[in-house]
């Protein structure tokens, strides 16, 4: 075999690996290119045989955040160091200290760090590094930048004279479950910092980085959530495709489900949800509603099926033409993201403070629910109700890819669908001259 053939059958080999990893859609999202979390390892200064480091874990996904228990950041250490103490964080276990005359305050050659809550005080309170004691929770970054990390400050012992410290090894982040993959730390340019009120720039001895980067595939085996579509013309709702996020138990009678494919191991326990055709934990609701001269009005209502979960700081996110024009959105927090390569314009929604960041789980009489209407602007040269226009091309929730109903299933103009239901009597011929004039007046 030449060299160009063993080239060409060696591409071909990583490109199946690929394949076989996880899938290009779970692994790249094209809506969000640049996310990942970042670790920063700042070596500030040496001590006798170790160290003190900062270390900050980043949150730049702009719309998938770190929600409730919070994050837990391990790894490996390279040598045989020991954490002789630790502010704003903790070690979750202590591990053999019985070498040690002054018990460090972990000896586990893999320790695994969690945050500190906001209203648990240490006894290194008063030294606590900015960024730490949010219970691990990291918002995204294009919600609150100020909310999006975490840091916390350790002092490392245990390491031969006149070392400047080892790299930690197998970095693994828990946020809270399952998905992330940290590529090893790296050495960069040391970090700089401001100092005397912003008069002096410093910067650290050493400075660490890696990227930890997510992947669906690795947290679920099944999807989490759907999209369900309803227009004001048409009165066919199209639902959630069937067995969207799982296929529902052959026991017809039964109210709540077990969700096929849910990952205990996640930290959020097994999904206990209502028994649908669709069995997804959450839905997405898109009805247009009214159509103006110069706006069109659309309500969205995000639906929580699980019996056993609130999702905190939830977020939608929603890929639409029409969000390239300023919209008027009533009772959720709202954005526009930029988006490189991407033909249509990405809106961003979440909830209100005090208001409506909770959406909390169903019960057997009601599902959790939240809504919102949209008022948006008409562009004359684009806007069309025909052909599924108005609906949505992408829906995520809390960074999640949401399952869409084919584009033959869209609820259609009257006469332009054969799944339209007829209706009896003279009502039809009346309906059809009343949509013709409003079709004439307002451009669909």
């Amino acid at each position: 075999m030449d060299s160009l053939a063993f080239l060409g059958w060696c591409c071909v080999q990583m490109l199946l690996l690929l394949i076989t990893i996880c899938r290009f859609s779970d692994c790249y999202d094209p809506l969000d290119p640049n996310g990942n979390i970042t670790i920063t390892f700042d070596v500030l200064s040496y001590v006798p045989n170790g160290y003190v480091a900062r270390v900050t874990i980043q949150n730049y996904y702009q719309y998938r955040h770190v929600e409730n228990p919070g994050w837990r950041f391990g790894w490996t250490w390279a040598k045989n160091e020991v954490i002789l103490l630790m502010s704003g964080a903790f070690a979750i276990e202590k591990g053999n200290c019985s070498a040690f005359n002054q018990v460090p305050h972990s000896c586990k050659p893999d320790p695994v760090i969690s945050d500190l809550m906001p209203d648990l005080l240490d006894s290194t309170s008063q030294n606590r590094p900015d960024g730490c004691c949010r219970g691990g929770i990291l918002t995204a970054w294009a919600i609150n930048p100020s909310m999006s990390y975490s840091s916390f400050e350790l002092t490392v012992g245990n390491l031969e004279q006149n070392t400047t410290g080892y790299k930690p090894l197998n970095l693994t982040l828990m946020a809270p479950g399952l998905g992330y993959t940290c590529g090893p730390l790296m050495e960069t340019n040391p970090t700089h910092y401001s100092a005397i009120g912003g008069r002096r720039d410093e910067q650290v001895s050493r400075t660490w980085k890696s990227r930890c980067t997510y992947s669906s595939y690795l947290a679920y085996t099944t999807p989490i959530c759907c999209v369900s579509l309803s227009t004001f013309y048409n009165p066919t709702i199209t639902t959630c495709p069937s067995c969207s996020c799982g296929c529902k138990e052959a026991n017809g009678n039964a109210i709540s489900c077990v969700r096929e494919g849910a990952v205990p191991s996640n930290s959020l326990g097994t999904d206990i949800v209502q028994c649908t055709n669709h069995m997804c934990p959450l839905r997405i609701h898109w009805h247009i509603k009214n159509n103006y001269q110069n706006h069109w009005r659309v309500k969205l209502t995000v639906s929580n099926y699980n019996y056993g979960r609130n999702f905190s700081d939830w977020n939608v996110l929603v890929q639409h033409p029409g969000f390239g024009l300023p919209a008027s959105v009533y009772s959720f927090n709202s954005t526009t993201l930029s988006t490189i390569g991407v033909p249509e314009d990405v809106a961003l929604f979440w909830g209100k403070e005090f208001y409506n960041t909770e959406l909390l789980q169903a019960d057997e009489h009601q599902l959790g629910s939240l809504t919102t209407e949209i008022l948006l602007q008409k562009d004359p040269t684009s806007f069309t109700l025909r052909n599924g226009w108005g609906f949505p091309r992408r829906t995520y929730v809390n960074g999640e890819n949401c399952q869409m109903p084919p584009p033959d299933e869209f609820p259609m103009l009257p006469n332009g669908s054969p799944r339209q239901k007829p209706f009896h009597g003279q009502f039809p011929h009346l309906l059809s001259v009343l949509y013709f004039i409003y079709g004439t007046l307002f451009g669909f």
